[in-house]
């Protein structure tokens, strides 16, 4: 396994998800209609386990003697949107976080644990997608 790509691909997990977390909980603020309370809920369960899975990569990295670096990106200057543009926005950083676990897996080697880790990221990326794509269906 070669440490350095596989912490260099946690590190941009770990961002990733921060980043999400965060614009999930900003999104959460502009929540407006008769949808608020749902919508806003579901973003807010969202933000916490974003924070979670990047908590997870965090911890990976320090168990395979790295330096978690946080380069995080925040710059939600949003009109209100409508509860369709906001999981709209949510299908993509879902499919990205899918994206890049799936790529990282390979990565693992050897590492049950971590290709562990890795799988149940991929899984929860994807039982997301399922739900904002269920959320974003018309009958």
């Amino acid at each position: 396994m070669n440490k350095k790509k596989v912490i260099a691909a946690l590190t941009e997990a770990m961002n990733l998800e921060l980043e999400g977390g965060l614009e999930y909980l900003y999104l959460s603020f502009n929540v407006f209609g008769s949808s608020r309370r749902l919508l806003q809920g579901f973003l807010r369960e969202q933000a916490q386990e974003g924070i979670e899975h990047a908590t997870k990569m965090a911890e990976k990295i320090t168990s395979l003697g790295g330096t978690p670096h946080m380069k995080v990106q925040v710059d939600y200057k949003t009109s209100k949107l409508t509860a369709k543009r906001i999981l709209e926005r949510g299908m993509v950083r879902e499919q990205k976080a899918l994206d890049l676990y799936k790529a990282s897996l390979p990565l693992a080697a050897d590492d049950v644990a971590l290709e562990e880790l890795l799988r149940s990221q991929i899984v929860a990326e994807q039982e997301h997608l399922e739900e904002v794509g269920k959320l974003l269906r018309e009958n």
